[in-house]
């Protein structure tokens, strides 16, 4: 399962497996995945309904970065 952050101010959007949490007390491992750069503040994320496109609503417009399994996979084992 992955979860994105940001640190709104900075620029700075944050990916992160959370895994799948395990019963009974919702234990898990949270791995960084990456981190993608804008430069500009970002007031909202939002993720495309197919789930693999991020976009980010930013001071000049809006960014994008498409998000599949592959680039995750990949990042993952670095």
């Amino acid at each position: 399962m992955v979860a994105v952050s940001g640190a709104m101010s900075d620029g700075q959007v944050l990916v992160w497996d959370i895994g799948c949490p395990s019963l009974p007390d919702y234990n898990t491992q949270i791995v960084h995945l990456l981190t993608l750069e804008v430069r500009l503040e970002i007031f909202k994320l939002v993720y495309s309904p197919e789930g693999n496109v991020l976009m980010a609503a930013c001071t000049s417009g809006v960014c994008g970065w498409i998000m599949t399994q592959e680039v995750l996979q990949k990042k993952q084992e670095r």
